[in-house]
């Protein structure tokens, strides 16, 4: 809706077929009216894209919401674990490039001049007039639902009472990623589709979701060693030292966070989440073997990949899967 009305365009509803868009006071009025009609007085709405809000997009939203109290909650995780996330969702949206190289060029921490990326984003609600409230993932040995940790430490509700519909978006494996990048950089060579691969990244949208989705399936139930998808990351000769600078970083900003925090931050509870160990475990030498075999696999997936997508821009040659350039045979061969 902001996209929209801030930019006249919309590249994520129109590549989803979402044809109307409503405004922000209509989607706002819905969510009020339902809340109403359920007797509801608290309403918490869930939304990674703030993270990355600017100042123009909070204050259009303070405007909408005004009257109504607002306390804005951030579900912080160490600033790697959520570059990669980042990097594996920008991968399911065309972009096509490794970890390491997402986490240098584009990722949060390398854009920051001090690394003080949550002090900086947060600051921007901050400076707005949004109370705030930080809270730290729950370490994953824990085995306790984000959901659920958020119910009880920020809500106050007992853990359980409200149910969790399964998961839309879920992670990728390694051999999935690896399929699913490699397709679409395929696509992109074969010149049979109208795209282009730009900073990085398939467009238009629309055919990176098909290729995305026909990847998905291919890979479904393949991949049984479970392989971290940013497994190349874990590779790279100075990853340990990548992880030693990427938790120092980490503690720095939570420090700084402290000092425009109307809640107590406990910065060891923080910091439990991140476990350099266990992440290096996933490198380990029976493993190392198996990054290479998969990633190869990877190759022979990606051109079965080819046949699937079916998409408004694919020449009925491409479809036939059989006719057409020497160039296209090798490509599109089972």
């Amino acid at each position: 809706s902001l996209s929209m009305e801030l930019n006249g365009k919309a590249l994520y509803a129109n590549a989803l077929g979402v044809n109307k868009i409503p405004t922000l006071e209509e989607l706002v009025k819905n969510i009020k009216d339902e809340a109403k009609a359920r007797g509801t007085k608290q309403v918490i709405v869930s939304s990674e894209l703030l993270w990355s809000w600017k100042h123009i997009k909070i204050r259009r939203l303070k405007e909408v919401l005004a009257g109504d109290d607002m306390t804005i909650v951030f579900g912080v995780r160490p600033h790697l674990e959520r570059e990669l996330s980042m990097w594996q969702e920008a991968s399911k949206h065309g972009f096509t490039a490794s970890p390491g190289h997402y986490l240098r060029h584009y990722g949060d921490t390398a854009l920051s001049d001090d690394a003080g990326v949550l002090r900086e984003r947060i600051s921007r609600w901050s400076a707005e007039g949004f109370p705030f409230q930080a809270l730290p993932f729950p370490p994953e040995d824990r085995g306790i639902a984000i959901w659920d940790d958020f119910l009880n430490n920020v809500v106050g509700m007992t853990v359980g009472e409200v149910p969790v519909s399964d998961k839309l978006n879920v992670s990728l494996d390694y051999l999935a990623i690896r399929t699913l990048q490699s397709a679409l950089k395929q696509v992109a060579e074969s010149g049979s589709i109208d795209c282009e691969i730009k900073r990085d990244k398939l467009l238009p949208v629309k055919t990176a979701f098909a290729v995305r989705d026909a990847a998905v399936r291919r890979t479904a139930g393949v991949d049984r060693s479970h392989l971290p998808a940013f497994g190349d990351f874990l590779l790279e000769e100075d990853v340990e030292t990548q992880l030693q600078r990427y938790a120092e970083q980490y503690r720095n900003d939570l420090v700084a966070l402290q000092g425009i925090s109307q809640y107590p931050l406990d910065v060891d509870r923080f910091l439990r989440r991140f476990d350099a160990r266990r992440i290096l475990q996933a490198r380990n030498a029976e493993l190392r073997d198996e990054y290479p075999r998969q990633a190869e696999l990877a190759k022979g997936i990606a051109r079965k990949v080819l046949q699937d997508i079916e998409t408004p821009g694919i020449s009925t040659r491409v479809r036939a899967g059989i006719k057409g350039s020497s160039l296209l045979r090798k490509v599109l061969r089972p």
